[in-house]
């Protein structure tokens, strides 16, 4: 079955736009035009993942997104912000209303989709904890909260464990620093200016191979053998 995106923004073009590029991807779509209509499709249509503008009339992004957290049938569902504010404190306070994730326009339609495609694999049912999960040689083992490479085991701390088992997750996909605070939440505390340096540390215990670094938008785990 087709996820539903919701579409929200009171910019015509934008909101035809969005709808077209993710048709194309197969998603089915939604469309408001205003922070009151949003929360009123989004409690009828109870959509999978939710595209918010900031600017809008009547009630904007900040507080239609705090709206759709205070429904309990909604408080799961991914948000991205779509924003013309790009300063490091507008994602802070995006990010603290309860959105996922957070894009300053104009934005590539590739890496929203990127991103959108990210979220909703978060959604999905949670790989069973005696799932093995294998990347080449790197083996994650859940259920023993272990990590091997080559068949050596590796100490990480548990914020490093945390953020390989999610990357792993999503291999292929490109993770953002909000995308591992935002994800990471409910299990350990991580600050987005701490990232880079347990990236750091995964790079050199687990191997550099493994890792690419997307410039502009974060990191993607990938299997050596396949490149």
């Amino acid at each position: 079955m087709a996820k539903k995106i919701l579409i929200v923004d009171d910019e015509e073009h934008i909101v035809e736009l969005l709808r077209m590029n993710l048709k194309k991807q197969g998603y089915e779509t939604i469309c408001a035009y205003s922070g009151v209509e949003a929360v009123e499709l989004a409690q009828k249509t109870k959509p999978d993942l939710i595209l918010l503008d900031i600017m809008m009339p009547d009630m904007d992004g900040l507080e239609t997104c705090r709206k759709l957290r205070e429904d309990t049938m909604l408080k799961k569902v991914p948000i991205i912000i779509l924003s013309a504010k790009s300063e490091e404190t507008d994602k802070v306070i995006g990010l603290g209303v309860g959105a996922d994730d957070y894009m300053t326009k104009p934005f590539g339609i590739r890496e929203l989709l990127a991103r959108i495609s990210a979220l909703l694999r978060r959604t999905e049912p949670d790989i069973p904890q005696n799932n093995v999960i294998r990347v080449g040689n790197l083996i994650i083992d859940p259920s023993a909260h272990s990590v091997s490479v080559d068949g050596k085991k590796v100490n990480l701390t548990l914020t490093e464990y945390q953020i390989l088992k999610y990357m792993a997750e999503n291999m292929g996909h490109v993770i953002t620093r909000e995308n591992l605070v935002s994800a990471l939440s409910d299990t350990i505390s991580i600050e987005i200016g701490s990232i880079n340096v347990h990236m750091l540390k995964l790079r050199r215990k687990i191997g550099e191979q493994y890792f690419e670094t997307v410039r502009g938008l974060g990191y993607k785990l990938v299997n050596p053998e396949e490149s």
